[in-house]
């Protein structure tokens, strides 16, 4: 059996793996453990497809394989932190809003697997991309930031944060992809924008970097988006 023919799988499990341990994170109230392991797990995912690309080793297998860890990792674990601000700053049943996160993830993935015009972009916030937003959200909670910290205690704007996330997920709103087919700044200028300003974000502002870093690229997507559409309109 070749390596390098399972070698992507190896990474899909581990970015699996890491999901898990972080839903257990959560329940031991580590939040940083848990969004550490989200950030294992978006490692690992990248490692999974481009090792798959790079040995040609693509496969309805791998397919399947990699929807069922991010389910868990970019679904389940980003679902269960946003679950466990909302129980922090509320009662009743608030914090079941955060379930939204899941049905939506999964609704994403499905549409994934069976959609082959994603290729150069997304139809639908990604949800690795997703997950990376929460994990910016509670490091931006958890760093005490009062600015922001006042917005992700109140319970009812949290509630519209995660509604408007999963409204992203399912969305027809096309996402920009970030995997560069080249390296000419010719037709990969947003990508370099969002990439350049995103390790800008994260070097000046550690992990809480992540959650400008990951609006700007869902506003961003957003506005590509709308022009798009009014290019097409003309």
């Amino acid at each position: 059996m070749k390596i390098s023919k399972n070698l992507p799988n190896l990474f899909t499990s581990l970015n699996l793996l890491a999901g898990c341990l972080g839903i257990i994170a959560v329940f031991q109230n580590d939040l940083n453990r848990a969004t550490l392991m989200i950030i294992i797990g978006g490692i690992m995912d990248f490692f999974d497809g481009f090792f798959a690309r790079m040995f040609k080793t693509e496969s309805l297998f791998g397919k399947q394989l990699d929807s069922l860890a991010d389910m868990v990792t970019f679904g389940l674990l980003p679902a269960f932190l946003m679950f466990f601000l909302l129980k922090e700053n509320s009662t009743g049943y608030y914090p079941y809003i955060s379930l939204t996160i899941v049905i939506a993830s999964a609704a994403r993935l499905a549409r994934f697997n069976i959609d082959e015009k994603q290729q150069e972009n997304f139809i639908g916030l990604p949800t690795p991309a997703n997950a990376f937003l929460v994990v910016g959200i509670v490091q931006v909670y958890l760093a005490e930031w009062v600015s922001l910290k006042v917005v992700f205690e109140n319970p009812n704007l949290l509630m519209i944060i995660i509604l408007f996330q999963s409204f992203l997920l399912i969305s027809n709103f096309q996402f920009i992809s970030l995997k560069f087919r080249n390296v000419y700044w010719k037709n990969n200028e947003l990508r370099y924008v969002i990439s350049i300003t995103g390790l800008l974000c994260i070097t000046f502002l550690k992990l809480q970097g992540i959650f400008l870093a990951m609006l700007i690229y869902i506003l961003l997507s957003i506005a590509w988006h709308i022009n798009q559409f009014l290019k097409s309109r003309t």
